[in-house]
């Protein structure tokens, strides 16, 4: 398996709801080929959306669900996106030969665990649009509600969390995330800091496929640390049909709008949007 990370310099670590594993990996090289990007195109919100979204805010009012994500699949043919991902910004980015046909890659804003020696921070995205502010700098309710359903999982799982930044406004560019940093000192193992953290509300177990919604990241040897990422904002590339696949999800609550949801789920994937010169 050939893998590449902007910092690598030791193995790839793949993360599922059931496993840790770690790849002892070659460099990757591909034959590099110009990538120039997804032409947005949003289409008009199809009905089967505002049925799911209305279906999952009546699970919420009935106390099935705190909160659900609600994913979306798009296709688009294009050439091999190694020089794109390599060229991009963004410090999570990555790109995986899975096998003779397919290449995932990625560029992913979220680091879920960063653990140096026995500190370990935990980056928590919730809540994600243009505009995550009122004029006077206050979280509008829907995105606070979103996060604060994470954190306050993640503190009752791991009474030792200390909530060391709070809703901070992450841009990435083509849109902006409420960030928390999460903090403790722990000497337990990765797959033990990984069963208290993943999955979260972040992210469905129902929606975490072989790669997407995992965690992918890798351990540098002369750091001592050891990187995770959401395997979110990422693709899936045929090689001989030359087909991307991409999924995109979003948080759906009870103040959650169909059609603002319809939009934010296409906003994310403006990290595969032509750059402008």
């Amino acid at each position: 398996m050939n893998v590449w990370f902007p910092e690598q310099e030791s193995y790839l670590i793949h993360v599922t709801p059931n496993n840790v594993s770690r790849h002892f990996t070659e460099s990757y090289i591909h034959k590099s080929s110009e990538f120039e990007g997804y032409t947005p195109n949003i289409p008009p919100m199809p009905q089967w959306w505002v049925s799911e979204i209305n279906k999952i805010k009546q699970q919420i009012n009935n106390g099935t669900y705190k909160k659900r994500v609600l994913y979306h699949d798009i296709r688009f043919s294009g050439d091999n996106p190694s020089n794109f991902i390599k060229n991009s910004e963004g410090e999570g980015r990555f790109l995986v030969q899975l096998d003779e046909n397919r290449l995932l890659y990625g560029n992913s804003p979220e680091c879920v665990i960063n653990k140096v020696n026995d500190t370990v921070s935990i980056e928590v995205l919730g809540g994600t649009g243009l505009n995550l502010t009122d004029k006077f700098g206050d979280l509008y309710p829907k995105y606070k509600n979103e996060h604060d359903i994470i954190i306050e999982d993640l503190l009752r799982r791991n009474p030792s969390l200390q909530w060391v930044k709070k809703y901070q406004i992450k841009d990435v560019g083509y849109t902006k995330h409420v960030r928390s940093i999460l903090r403790f000192n722990t000497e337990k193992s990765l797959e033990q800091i990984v069963e208290g953290v993943y999955p979260n509300y972040a992210i469905d177990s129902d929606g975490i496929t072989d790669w997407w919604g995992s965690l992918i990241g890798y351990h540098n040897h002369t750091l001592n640390q050891t990187k995770l990422y959401l395997c979110i904002r990422c693709g899936i590339f045929d090689i001989e049909s030359k087909t991307h696949t991409v999924r995109s999800g979003v948080g759906i609550t009870l103040d959650s709008d169909p059609q603002e949801e319809w939009l934010e789920v296409h906003q994310k994937l403006g990290w595969l949007y032509p750059k402008k010169n």
